[in-house]
């Protein structure tokens, strides 16, 4: 069994030491853990087993000079330091699943090194290791797919997301261990130096003692050299001044020297040994960084001395791809850097000192034949770092032509970046506890949270100013991010940190997304001013100027007490403010906003808008209207649609004052959505509040189109279609003669689909947008194909009249009641008083194809009505009636019945009028072939109602909506519109119309107006 050995010259050192055995001891203890080198945590590693132990510590010898030894300037203190330190600085990584368990259970032996516990200059406090692994935990969950690759491989973490640790670690899948390997890889130089003091997690003490039981305190400075290998010796170097003040050599060891050694003996471990090509093999590296370093250490050949002194000379293959190239290259820099830096601390804590002083490393330079001109002209590729890089004159040159040369998207940037900041503070006050009344924040007029405020200068010239009392920035912030074009900070890991949950949702809905920062700022003007405080950073607050040219940007610091927040200032160009505020402001300035400046509709949080004149009066801007920021304040006139595969939601509504929101602000009209992502536009687009915290919706650069359909139209048309039957089922027709004379508008009408059409026959035919009842004596349905042919029991007679025609005289009355008691189905077409249908009309549109008769509904869309092309005959009776032969297709064959003809001999012995002429025929009905699609109207009523009518009768309507109420979708919109019933709202009186200004709604009486006298014909309906 191989075992650790020690290099002769450490044991002569240790040799009748005090120290001797207890360094054996632990040795051996050490080399039981080492010994199999398996890695549970780190399959794909290289070697980091006994060999790699015997080899460290060989190397660390050799770069002891000549000198040191013979003047016997090393101690066994040293020796023992030395030893321990290389035996425990990768020993967290030999961590087995029941030790990783101890580590992170609260309450365990393993806590915090004093002075590690505290906040210390360049090294972040040590917190207990299960706080450490719960906020791990919560950032794997929001790993990039990059970050997931380099642990699990770039395949794996395309079909794996990490969502918590099993409880059980028999439930541990490889891509757990890797993710738990990550974890400890990042600790591991901490571990080992409490390795040192509590003993090996997972193990008993009485087989891993810890090394406090062998070597006492010298155990502490073992695991200081440990642990400094991953962290700077500066920290190592305030931690001795702390706990050993004043002491040059703490217990007899120049400890620096041992920390030294192992930094640049761990680094020089490159060579093929570590990385044997079978381990490879057998291992298979998964993710792309394991498979890197595998390769680097397959193509150094050999480590050995160059021709100049105290250098080393790395021999590297001619058969290694670029980017091994490119990696060799910077980690053999990085062990120069590492010389370097060490030489340098050796030299300021001993170099004072004459024999001490000649504490220094045998190396001094590192060369190799990678950084030869010959060896890099061998090479089958130009061997330099090429890819796409940005001229730092390339951003200002390009963000007006990529936005547009439209400053209100400078003005929409800055708003999303101060309500996201506003929403930031709320989540960072919650996750604290705090209260954010204590903070110090400005206040704003209107109690807004924002303020955008357009400000009149005395030479005529307007700065525009947005104020916010959010969360602020740092320094860092505006360095990395703010100031960086495309680096987004709420893409980053420390905004997930603080404002992701543990089940990844965002605690916040964010609306700001592409990271353009201050660039925005320059379609607005040149130059701006920026003064910010984080919530975090007491009451210093930081202040920057900077214009488009600006090569270097120097960030202040500010000891005035500037509130919690973000103000900046831009002075606008010329043509941005003939954009945003002439054709509005010019002239008289009036309070009334431009459509550039009306970009945010949500009440919270709250964005007020003001313009100042010269004289310092400010002026408030008025917006469109708001609306609140959750699905859950909405009013019953607001629907929700939620995606399936996305975590969106989408709230629709009949109400036209409020445009396309995307997280409270405007993206979109939604007349152009909804014609760009629906099949059929048979109904009018509704209104769409998008709420969107994970950021998940396509939103073209210029944030002014919904880049790609919304994958939940279908969805949005299903929803409208239960809402419609809901309006019918609660506010609709109550008696045959109101689907005939007043049929109820449900909000979101029929759109005019012919209007082409009708514009070409010079006509305004308006009663396409109304509702196309078939009824009975006892209910209602629809014109819709289906409907009619699963519920309509017998012949339909269609009537066609003037409803702005005088009292039809008493013959034609009696034979229009003839009909009605003839046919028990009837469907009324031409509704309208101001805008008749006349005959001529309807030819017309039976010529040109149109659904005068019948609306179809096609495919999955609301309400769609097939164009069918129609041949008609026609048998004129005198100038009072005009029946149609109606040869259709063959869901529907008109024909005429004898009452037809017994009509047409009573109309002839009429005298003639020259009125508009009424008209009527039959049309049998039919079932429609199996292969027909259902329309979703049709699937829906069958699926809630059946194939039934809509009753007229009051209880059997009531037992109907109860009935209904059963389904989940459609009892959620019989409430919604019950709710409206009771309180009167407009949609359910109807008294929208007249809002919106529609004539040709307006004018429709309802039946029991006495303003309208009612045809006797229809008495039959009455009398039913």
């Amino acid at each position: 069994m191989v075992s650790v050995q020690f290099p002769q010259k450490l044991q002569e050192l240790l040799n009748s030491s005090r120290y001797e055995a207890s360094v054996r001891s632990f040795a051996d203890a050490t080399g039981k853990i080492l010994q199999d080198n398996k890695l549970v945590f780190f399959p794909s590693f290289t070697d980091h087993g006994i060999e790699h132990i015997n080899n460290v510590l060989q190397s660390a010898v050799d770069l002891v000079p000549d000198d040191v030894w013979e003047e016997n300037l090393l101690k066994d203190a040293d020796a023992a330091i030395l030893i321990g330190s290389v035996l425990l600085h990768d020993i967290g990584m030999h961590l087995r699943k029941d030790g990783f368990r101890e580590l992170i259970r609260p309450g365990c032996r393993f806590r915090p090194v004093t002075w590690f516990d505290q906040e210390q200059t360049d090294y972040p406090r040590d917190r207990p290791w299960h706080e450490l692994w719960t906020d791990y935990e919560r950032e794997a969950k929001r790993f990039s797919d990059r970050a997931l690759g380099n642990i699990i491989g770039e395949e794996a973490a395309l079909e794996w997301s990490f969502t918590g640790l099993p409880e059980s670690p028999l439930r541990w899948e490889e891509n757990h261990l890797l993710i738990i390997g990550e974890f400890i890889r990042r600790h591991h130089a901490r571990l080992a130096h409490e390795v040192a003091l509590y003993g090996f997690p997972g193990a008993d003490v009485n087989d891993f003692s810890p090394l406090t039981d062998y070597l006492g305190p010298l155990a502490d400075l073992i695991g200081l050299a440990a642990r400094s290998h991953g962290i700077s010796l500066r920290v190592c170097q305030a931690y001795l001044d702390d706990e050993y003040p004043d002491t040059l050599r703490p217990l007899g060891s120049a400890v620096f020297y041992p920390m030294a050694l192992l930094r640049v003996a761990d680094y020089m471990q490159i060579d093929q040994a570590r990385a044997p090509t079978v381990l490879l093999q057998l291992r298979n590296p998964r993710s792309p960084i394991s498979q890197q370093e595998w390769e680097n250490h397959q193509v150094v050949l050999n480590i050995t001395d160059a021709k100049a002194p105290r250098c080393k000379m790395i021999q590297v293959s001619e058969k290694l791809r670029l980017a091994t190239y490119l990696q060799l290259n910077e980690l053999l820099q990085g062990i120069q850097h590492e010389i370097d830096h060490s030489s340098a601390v050796l030299d300021e804590v001993y170099g004072h000192y004459e024999k001490l002083g000649k504490l220094g490393l045998n190396i001094r330079r590192i060369d190799s034949n990678l950084f030869k001109p010959r060896f890099q002209k061998k090479l089958p590729y130009v061997p330099k770092r090429t890819g796409f890089s940005v001229d730092p004159n390339l951003l200002t040159l390009i963000v007006e032509p990529l936005y547009g040369n439209e400053p209100s998207v400078g003005v929409r940037e800055l708003m999303q970046n101060a309500v996201d900041a506003v929403r930031e503070l709320h989540a960072w006050c919650e996750n604290r506890d705090a209260d954010m009344n204590k903070l110090q924040r400005p206040e704003l007029p209107d109690a807004a949270d924002v303020l955008v405020n357009f400000i009149e200068q005395t030479n005529g010239s307007w700065i525009l100013s947005v104020q916010d009392r959010g969360i602020g920035m740092t320094a860092e912030t505006l360095q990395n991010y703010f100031l960086r074009a495309g680096a987004s900070f709420r893409n980053s890991p420390e905004w997930s940190k603080e404002f992701i949950d543990d089940t990844g949702t965002p605690k916040i809905t964010r609306a700001g997304r592409f990271g353009i920062g201050a660039f925005a700022v320059f379609l607005l003007g040149d130059s701006f001013t920026l003064e910010t405080r984080h919530a975090d950073c007491g009451s210093k607050s930081l202040r920057l100027s900077a214009n488009k040219t600006s090569g270097l940007i120097e960030i202040e610091r500010q000891n005035n007490p500037f509130a919690i927040g973000t103000k900046i200032d831009v002075i606008l160009k010329r043509s941005s403010i003939d954009k945003l505020l002439s054709r509005r402001f010019g002239g008289t300035l009036d309070s009334t906003i431009d459509a550039d400046i009306d970009l945010y509709r949500w009440t919270k949080p709250k964005l007020h808008v003001s313009i100042t004149k010269q004289n310092g009066e400010s002026l408030p801007v008025r917006g469109g209207r708001l609306i609140p920021p959750t699905t859950k304040a909405l009013p019953p006139s607001w629907s929700t649609v939620r995606s399936d595969e996305a975590k969106y939601e989408i709230a629709w509504t009949f109400e036209n004052d409020v445009p396309i929101l995307y997280n409270g602000f405007i993206v979109e009209d939604p007349n152009t959505w909804w014609n760009n992502n629906m099949r059929h536009k048979s109904r009018q687009a509704p209104s769409l509040s998008i709420i969107d915290p994970q950021a998940q919706l396509p939103i073209n650069i210029q944030r002014y189109d919904i880049a790609a359909p919304l994958g939940v139209a279908e969805k949005i048309g299903r929803d409208i279609t239960y809402s419609f039957l809901a309006f019918h089922l609660i506010c609709g027709p109550e008696t045959p003669l109101e689907c005939a004379l007043k049929p109820r508008i449900y909000p979101l009408r029929v759109n005019a689909i012919l209007e082409n059409l009708l514009h070409e026959w010079h006509c305004d035919f308006h009663n396409a947008k109304l509702e196309s009842y078939c009824t009975s004596r006892h209910g209602f349905t629809f014109t819709d194909p289906y409907l009619v042919s699963k519920i309509v029991e017998s012949t339909p007679i269609i009537i066609g009249y003037s409803s702005d025609s005088p009292p039809i005289e008493k013959g034609l009355d009696s034979l229009f009641d003839q009909l009605f008691r003839q046919h028990d189905y009837h469907i009324f077409v031409n509704r309208s008083r101001e805008n008749s249908m006349e005959e001529y009309n309807f030819i017309q549109r039976l010529n040109k194809g149109s659904p005068a008769i019948v609306s179809m509904q096609k495919g999955d869309r609301d309400l769609e009505s097939q164009i069918r092309q129609s041949k008609w005959t026609s048998h004129e009776v005198d100038d009072y009636l005009i029946f149609y032969n109606i040869n259709l297709d063959d869901n529907a064959q008109a024909e005429l019945s004898n009452i037809t003809h017994q009509l047409a001999r009573s109309i002839q012995q009429k005298e003639s009028y020259d009125l508009k002429k009424p008209f009527a025929f039959t049309t049998s009905v039919k079932a429609l072939p199996p292969q027909s699609q259902t329309s979703v109207l049709g699937e829906i009523w069958d699926e809630c109602i059946g194939q039934k009518l809509i009753p007229f009768d009051p209880k059997e309507r009531k037992d109907l909506i109860q009935s209904a109420r059963q389904h989940s979708q459609l009892g959620l919109h019989i409430e919604k519109w019950q709710e409206m019933k009771r309180n009167n709202s407009k949609w359910a009186t109807g008294e929208w119309i007249q809002q919106r200004n529609m004539p040709y709604y307006r004018d429709l009486v309802p039946h029991s107006s006495p303003a309208y006298k009612v045809p006797k014909w229809a008495s039959f309906f009455t009398n039913a």
